[in-house]
């Protein structure tokens, strides 16, 4: 079964991290700032749920579904 994501961040490090992993195993993953929110860091992609763990990991730290929680 395929999962879509979309995940927030301030920190650039761990996006890119994030995306560096996730690009192995996700489709459609993209990484881009937002003038919105201050310029938050958006993480978003399709991945298959025998990969979700690897997502989980990635976005454990840092990163928040909610920008306003950030």
């Amino acid at each position: 079964m395929k999962l879509r994501f979309d995940t927030y961040t301030r920190n650039v490090g761990a996006a890119t991290q994030a995306f560096s992993t996730l690009h192995k195993y996700a489709n459609d993953v993209t990484i881009s700032k937002s003038t919105w929110q201050d310029g938050v860091i958006n993480l978003s992609g399709e991945i298959d749920s025998t990969h979700v763990n690897v997502l989980e990991e990635v976005t454990a730290n840092e990163f928040n579904e909610d920008a306003d929680k950030l």
